[in-house]
């Protein structure tokens, strides 16, 4: 009877068995941190990058005629986000920028990512996904 009554009362494995489901909800938003700081990482350099392009690009165009210098200002910044972020010439062959701003007129020759003002005052670079 005694043994009976002392095994209904005994909460020793209660427990390890808390320290384990808080250990795992633990690790679970351990990981969660760990994939959005990696998608805030990825997203801070695709900005960097079309950042570094556009300036970049920007400089062409005060050198040349403008003609030649929207196709130099594509030039640069494939080269640029080729190095920094990987982007190859099939990713900005079938790049789409549908949330162009209208002012942005001038497409350069063989991508619609990057694109400039009339009057090349403006230049709007969008890095393919």
């Amino acid at each position: 009877m005694r043994i009976r009554n002392r095994l209904r009362s005994d909460d020793q494995g209660a427990v390890l068995l808390t320290v384990g489901i808080f250990l795992l909800a633990l690790m679970v938003f351990a990981a969660w941190a760990v994939d959005i700081s990696s998608v805030l990482v990825e997203r801070r350099s695709a900005q960097n990058t079309a950042d570094v392009s556009a300036l970049s690009g920007a400089q062409m165009t005060l050198r040349l005629t403008p003609n030649a210098a929207v196709a130099a200002a594509e030039a640069e910044v494939r080269r640029l986000s080729l190095t920094n972020f990987g982007t190859t010439d099939a990713d900005w062959n079938a790049c789409a920028d549908a949330s162009k701003p209208a002012r942005f007129t001038v497409s350069a020759p063989s991508t619609a990512c990057v694109s400039f003002t009339t009057g090349l005052t403006e230049m709007r670079v969008r890095v393919p996904d």
